[in-house]
């Protein structure tokens, strides 16, 4: 601002200050099942395929997007299954190995592809004449949304134990649980949680800025064999 008087003057400098961009959401792709052990006889062949299915979900953030990726299941030595492209169902029908696995690999045009490993197992630990016993640990959620405030929804989640014999259907199983929390990503984990008796679940509030929860699945009466991570 000027005048005619050239001692009188005065300058008002306005500037944009712009807000940072919006954070982008998390890119996570989670099995339903990341490993499985299926009951075989002696000769190696399979007896029960029960439990060994896995779904894949992919989420942005909190968001369930499955369906806006293109996702190919490449099937290791020795493992021959189908992938469903619609359920995100990967089905096992044959393992000639002593383990095998699944890769998927998930793309999207203008994001970093993804991959997440399904690992199989033939389990002979039935003595004979008797079933094999299958293990496993599962979770209520597979994804939690942390919000700008830190807030998770779901707030919880819940590990259950459980166990399938030979053909039968899956049972609850009562053992040991350890739930460890991670903050970098899984690069270390820290003992969160120990069970002091058996029990066949664990609701479990998560710590603040814990960005991943392993729950490991142990035989009952301690935690010396684990079981199913």
């Amino acid at each position: 601002m000027a005048t005619t008087d050239n001692a009188i003057f005065d300058l008002h400098e306005i500037t944009k200050i712009y807000d940072g961009a919006a954070g982008n959401a998390t890119l996570t792709a989670q099995l339903s099942n990341s490993s499985h052990y299926v009951p075989c006889d002696d000769t190696g062949a399979v007896t029960s395929w029960n439990g060994s299915t896995t779904q894949i979900f992919i989420y942005e953030g909190g968001s369930e997007v499955t369906s806006t990726w293109t996702i190919t299941a490449n099937t290791g030595s020795g493992l021959t299954g189908s992938y469903n492209s619609t359920t995100h169902i990967f089905t096992p029908s044959a393992l000639t190995d002593e383990t095998s696995y699944c890769d998927f690999t998930c793309t999207k045009s203008g994001y970093s592809s993804l991959t997440v490993r399904y690992t199989i197992t033939k389990s002979r630990s039935g003595a004979d004449g008797q079933d094999a016993v299958i293990y496993n640990i599962k979770t209520s959620t597979l994804a939690m949304n942390k919000n700008i405030s830190g807030v998770l929804s779901p707030a919880t989640v819940t590990f259950s134990g459980w166990k399938t014999v030979g053909n039968n259907s899956e049972e609850a199983y009562s053992g040991r649980i350890k739930i460890e929390e991670s903050t970098n990503g899984g690069n270390s984990y820290s003992v969160a949680y120990t069970s002091s008796s058996n029990e066949s679940s664990k609701q479990w509030t998560p710590s603040a800025n814990v960005t991943i929860i392993r729950g490991t699945l142990y035989e009952a009466g301690g935690t010396t064999n684990p079981l199913d991570v």
